[in-house]
């Protein structure tokens, strides 16, 4: 058995179950849609923005409508009318509970927030709205970081592999886990 193999297959393995889902910021008002996701690690975010201008800033549950350190930021994408050509690219990396809000104006306080990933228990989306209610003003980070920022026509198709063209993620997808496991052993000789 060749264990030098075994990484490989298992990173294409999980890359062929990474899938892309796209969040609407603003489309029907102060509300992200979804705004409660349930993603893997290795899936992607792909945060379209409507009228007039909102962002995707994460905080922690501790502190709603505060940016934590080192967590990502959108900045404020103004979009005039329809659908902004910008979108926010986001990686998820774990299974942990992932805190987003709007740090446009008072749209925190207003309810304009999501979360990735909630566990169970009192650490709900709905007791996070409350508390964001009683937060004198958002905090406003300046710095695009975590994510990326991309032409909205280059972003991900919703359902389809990160990093993967859209022929290859069909090509994977008509085969399933059994066809890529082939290719792999095809490719890496085992």
């Amino acid at each position: 058995m060749h264990f030098t193999h075994f990484l490989p297959t298992a990173a294409l393995l999980a890359l062929a179950a990474a899938r892309n889902q796209e969040v609407s910021v603003g489309k029907n008002g102060l509300t992200f849609e979804p705004n409660n996701i349930v993603a893997s690690p290795g899936d992607t975010l792909t945060f379209k923005f409507y009228p007039r201008a909102h962002s995707v800033v994460q905080s922690d549950f501790q502190n709603a409508c505060q940016p934590i350190e080192n967590g990502f930021n959108s900045n404020i994408i103004p979009v005039p009318e329809g659908v902004g050509d910008t979108v926010f690219v986001l990686q998820v990396n774990d299974t942990r509970p992932i805190w987003i809000y709007c740090s446009q104006a008072k749209h925190c306080q207003a309810g304009m927030v999501a979360v990735v990933n909630q566990a169970p228990g009192p650490n709900s989306l709905e007791a996070y709205a409350a508390a964001a209610k009683n937060v004198p003003a958002a905090g406003v980070p300046t710095v695009v970081q975590g994510g990326v920022l991309e032409a909205a026509s280059a972003a991900p198709t919703p359902g389809a592999t990160p990093g993967v063209s859209n022929a290859a993620a069909a090509e994977t997808a008509a085969y399933g886990f059994a066809g890529v496991a082939a290719l792999a052993a095809s490719l890496w000789g085992f």
